[in-house]
């Protein structure tokens, strides 16, 4: 929060993204900052990596599913637009079909626009790598799958609310073929918009008006 603070007065840096935050991290006073800088991009990853109280306890994460859903529904409250995902690992060393159902459940109820996925893998010298109960590779890989898929349909209603709204994109990527430039809006939603290859890396108001293959297509106001 103090190194925000820091970049925030120095008035130097016109889109500032935060990396990956943990839950703890996540305080009233930082999400007070969002709220008010004209920098900060609304976009937050907060890892979770379970919704199984059971599970995180093992892993040692130090909060369980009560903290993590109060500090995503507080942000989400305050940052309503803001894109926020989370990381999930499936098939942790004794994960029963209980604690699975638990965190999809849980995953399910939360104001998430994405999820990183990760199929647990033993790493030699982790704690982990010595708990029992490690599942089959099948289950592990229907897990991961059945978690994506409900990442997907999270991404998907998250896009759809931005569709008929406009949106402040940083292009990135031009296609000479289509006349298409790729960028990012600050809460990091990848949108295409025609515009010539000169607008590369400056950001422009798009009025988004679809979504078509997990990208939302508009039109660059002022060109």
């Amino acid at each position: 929060t103090e190194l925000v603070q820091l970049l925030e007065a120095q008035n130097t840096i016109p889109r500032l993204r935060l990396g990956s935050i943990e839950p703890n991290e996540l305080t009233d006073q930082l999400l007070a900052l969002f709220k008010d800088s004209t920098r900060l991009c609304h976009h937050l990853h907060i890892p979770l990596q379970s919704g199984s109280d059971s599970v995180l306890q093992r892993m040692g994460r130090g909060y369980d599913s009560g903290f993590y859903a109060s500090r995503i529904t507080t942000a989400a409250q305050l940052l309503p637009d803001a894109f926020i995902a989370a990381d999930l690992i499936a098939g942790f060393p004794g994960e029963t079909e209980q604690e699975f159902s638990e965190t999809c459940a849980f995953v399910a109820s939360l104001p998430l626009a994405d999820l990183h996925v990760f199929p647990y893998s033993i790493r030699p010298g982790t704690k982990a790598a010595d708990m029992p109960g490690h599942l089959k590779p099948a289950i592990i890989k229907e897990r991961a799958e059945q978690l994506r898929r409900l990442a997907a349909e999270k991404r998907a209603a998250f896009q759809q609310r931005f569709i008929g709204k406009t949106l402040p994109v940083l292009g990135q990527r031009h296609t000479p073929a289509t006349g298409l430039i790729t960028g990012l809006s600050r809460n990091y939603l990848e949108v295409c918009y025609p515009a010539a290859a000169s607008l590369l890396n400056h950001e422009v108001t798009v009025h988004v008006d679809r979504l078509h293959n997990n990208y939302l297509y508009g039109i660059c106001e002022g060109v």
